[in-house]
């Protein structure tokens, strides 16, 4: 069971780890085309 638990969690980091700059990255590109999305939500909802 505990080496189950020490595997689950050395694999659930190496995934963090892995896709941690990616989700990074597209938080980024997401905050910079915040104005965009928000203006056309504005124009669908208005």
């Amino acid at each position: 069971m505990n080496y189950l638990f020490e595997t689950m969690v050395r694999s659930l980091y190496g995934f963090f780890f892995n896709y941690c700059p990616i989700v990074m990255l597209s938080l980024d590109t997401l905050r910079r085309s915040d104005r965009y999305v928000v203006r056309c939500l504005s124009k669908v909802f208005a």
